[in-house]
């Protein structure tokens, strides 16, 4: 930009008749700076805008920030030259004068006077020259920002960052009084909003405390003069050694809760502030100081280029630097702007009522969790005319576990969209990835504070079994385990505090957990992901071709028989055999169909008499435990290479004949295999979570734990069945056989029953309550 500049006599000229014109106005402005006001970019005489209360303690924190700057600058000019005679020193030639640098060559502007300054704040632009106004102006400058010498930017340029928060900590105090009170022996400040930091107590150090004054060092143990203590964090035994020396605090917290439980039981409301947040008189101060050589800006133009003070106040600090580098204060002004309206622009998240479509218990208790938050948001807005509902009174957490892939982060980002709320994604291993323990506590708690700040929202924790438990067996790190949980569990009863962000965790492994995060509390509600059933894999598949395929070939009976042999498959086995029939269909360049799908799904693959003697093996469970606890079970499923029988709701098994009941229940798939098949297979046995693993560890945890086995009444602890002696291994291996025959026994004369079930199970792969309410009246068990 090419600058005009006008002669100084001109300028000095047009000053003095600025000051004629209006004396006592001029006089009334270097008395009282605090009420002074300035004109419009249209004329002197426009209307003026009235300077808050701050303004003139504002002015003289930006004094002592250019100052400071100033030295920092002499500092470093001095540092350079003397870094550059050293090395022309070492190369043995004549040291030649260094050229002047910009810090040392400043002289601070006249505009720094408090009179001028008063003055100033009536006077139109420098020049006052109309031609040379509107040329500056025309060139894309500020003519009241532009001295008698063409420049328009202030020297030195000051640190946007410490600036912004200057004034703002600045406008929090309010005054030096303000200030001078906080510093009495024996005082307490609090300031909320922020969290500290080594920025805010380099600027309370060095800008606003008085001269002399310190805020550094150790934790006090004795009184000492113009000492004032910032805390980073305070333990009750710090606090109470602080408090014994009648030591100045000053403390910064985020929010109320945030603080030392004695401070907010003890400290008066006074002694509580607020971090001033960003409003259009504080902007213009900072840009006074920031994007002027004169001390002032065209006002009236940026003012009315500024968003309002509510959209301002919401700003983050990333936002305002990036404005604050705009060339002139009225582009920053207009970069503030285009960020909010960017920001109004952006849609937010809206409701999807298709969502969360399932069927399971699990996306039963989503949808009604997800339902009162919908409920809630809306309540909460003005508009409402009904009675908000109590954030008390919903459940605000839930914790899905269940077998991989069934579809539990699929869930929990489902439950966000279902009730239009923003989703915040966070996991133990990503926070795990930031480095250190003081480094992996701080991106947890980074995710709980960007929860907070997008309510309504969802935090999803995904993999939340990788924290363990603090009572494990396992010594290995157990110190920084224990911090990492505690870490945790102050942030989840942190978010307890607050409203407006529904908590949820997934895992597979429930059981590995620390018991303090699984009570209600901290997770209200922990639902086991099912697989899915029969109508939810129906939608899946009806969904994949419903934009392909005619609406006959959507809803003919095919796609029930495919859905059927799906069932007992994972959500993600069923999607990725979706994405790889799609893959397929796109490289054809053709529609997806259904013998694609069929193909991908592995329909046609299934061994017919794998899959009877799985029937036969389920058949066995249902029919056992219909017939030992009286209940029938939920639904049975059977796949191409697994079942399983999702049984009622029943409290555990507590008296020996209970615990025995169970083992026969586990037992009763071997034995039907047995019974009708003349030989077992190993469908019973394999991981932990398989039947005889199950029986195994019932049976121990009898004998080693409950005082129900071997050892009568002797607790002998949590052993692992691959340490027992020889002994309790006989005794163990006698009970489960016995238990295996009994469950034969109850199955020998119900031969007939367990043919029909498992004739309905290879045919509907799925039965429910509801089916097998007639299947077992009619079969009499």
């Amino acid at each position: 930009m090419t600058v005009l500049s006008s002669p100084s006599a001109a300028s000095a000229t047009a000053a003095s008749k600025s000051t004629q014109a209006s004396p006592a106005r001029a006089s009334a402005a270097a008395v009282s700076p605090s009420h002074a006001t300035t004109t419009s970019s249209a004329s002197p005489n426009a209307l003026m805008r009235r300077r808050p209360e701050w303004w003139s303690f504002a002015q003289e924190v930006i004094t002592r920030l250019r100052k400071a700057q100033m030295e920092k600058l002499k500092l470093q000019a001095a540092e350079r030259a003397e870094a550059q005679a050293a090395l022309q020193a070492h190369a043995q030639r004549k040291p030649s004068t260094p050229r002047p640098s910009f810090g040392a060559t400043y002289q601070p502007p006249l505009h720094q006077s408090p009179f001028l300054q008063a003055l100033l704040e009536h006077a139109g632009p420098t020049q006052n020259l109309p031609e040379v106004t509107e040329a500056i102006r025309a060139e894309g400058g500020d003519p009241y920002a532009t001295d008698t010498e063409g420049r328009a930017m202030p020297a030195p340029a000051l640190p946007h960052r410490e600036l912004l928060m200057a004034l703002r900590l600045a406008v929090s105090f309010g005054s030096s009084a303000c200030i001078t009170r906080a510093l009495a022996p024996g005082s307490l400040t609090l300031i909320l909003g922020h969290e500290g930091g080594r920025l805010v107590e380099k600027l309370m150090s060095n800008i606003l405390l008085p001269d002399g004054w310190d805020s550094c060092g150790p934790i006090p143990t004795a009184f000492e003069p113009r000492r004032l203590y910032i805390p980073d964090t305070m333990s009750p035994k710090d606090l109470k050694h602080i408090l014994a020396t009648r030591t100045p605090i000053l403390c910064f917290a985020e929010t109320e809760e945030e603080l030392p439980p004695l401070l907010q039981d003890t400290a008066p409301q006074q002694a509580r502030l607020s971090l001033a947040p960003v409003t259009q008189d504080l902007l213009l101060a900072v840009l006074r100081a920031s994007h002027s050589a004169t001390g002032r800006v065209d006002e009236a133009a940026v003012c009315k280029a500024l968003p309002d003070e509510v959209v301002l106040a919401e700003m983050n600090e990333v936002e305002l630097l990036f404005a604050l580098r705009a060339p002139t204060a009225l582009e920053a002004a207009e970069s503030l702007a285009m960020l909010a309206e960017r920001k109004r622009a952006t849609p937010g998240p809206t409701p999807d009522p298709t969502a969360l479509m399932g069927t399971t218990t699990a996306h039963q208790a989503a949808r009604r969790i997800m339902s009162d938050l919908k409920l809630w948001t809306a309540r909460q807005q003005e508009s409402s005319k009904q009675a908000p509902i109590p954030w008390g009174e919903l459940t605000r957490s839930l914790l899905i576990h269940g077998a991989p892939g069934t579809g539990k982060s699929y869930m929990a980002r489902q439950m966000a969209r279902y009730a239009g709320a923003t989703l915040v994604e966070a996991s133990f291993a990503t926070w795990q990835s930031a480095g250190h323990l003081g480094q992996m506590l701080n991106a947890m708690r980074a995710s709980f504070d960007e929860a907070l700040k997008a309510s309504p929202a969802v935090l999803f924790i995904d993999e939340i079994d990788a924290v363990g438990s603090r009572f494990g067996s396992d010594h290995n790190g157990k110190s920084y385990r224990v911090q990492v949980i505690n870490g945790f569990l102050e942030q989840v009863d942190r978010l307890a505090r607050h409203e407006g962000v529904i908590l949820v965790g997934a895992c597979n492994r429930v059981e590995s957990l620390d018991p303090a995060i699984q009570r209600p509390g901290r997770f209200d509600e922990i639902i086991e992901m099912p697989l899915p059933d029969l109508h939810d894999i129906t939608a899946m598949l009806r969904g994949a071709l419903g934009q392909s395929c005619d609406k006959a070939t959507v809803t003919s009976p095919a796609i029930t028989s495919l859905a059927h042999s799906c069932v007992g498959r994972t959500p993600a086995v069923i999607d990725a055999a979706l994405r790889a029939a799609k893959s397929e269909a796109r490289l054809n360049s053709c529609a997806l169909d259904l013998p694609t799908l069929e193909k991908h799904l592995g329909a046609t693959q299934e061994d017919p008499a794998r899959l009877r003697r799985i029937a036969l093996h389920e058949a066995g469970h249902a029919l056992v435990s219909a017939l030992l606890t009286g209940q029938l079970p939920q639904r049975i499923v059977i796949a191409a290479d697994s079942g399983f029988v999702e049984e009622a709701r029943a409290t555990p098994p507590s008296t020996r004949q209970e615990f025995e009941d169970r083992v026969a229940i586990l037992l009763a798939g071997r034995a039907a295999e047995h019974l009708m098949l003349g030989e077992v297979s190993s469908g019973s046995g394999g991981g932990t979570k398989s039947d005889l693993a199950r029986a195994t560890l019932l049976l121990t945890q009898m004998s080693r734990e409950l005082g129900l086995g071997l050892h009568g009444p002797l607790w002998l602890g949590p052993i692992v069945p691959q340490s027992l002696s020889d002994k309790e291994h006989n005794d163990i291996t006698a009970k489960l056989t016995r238990q295996q025959d009994r469950a034969r026994d109850l199955l020998a004369p119900r031969k007939g029953q367990i043919e029909r079930l498992a004739d309905v199970l290879v045919a509907e792969r799925e039965v429910k309550r509801e089916r097998l309410v007639g299947l077992f009246k009619d079969m009499e068990v």
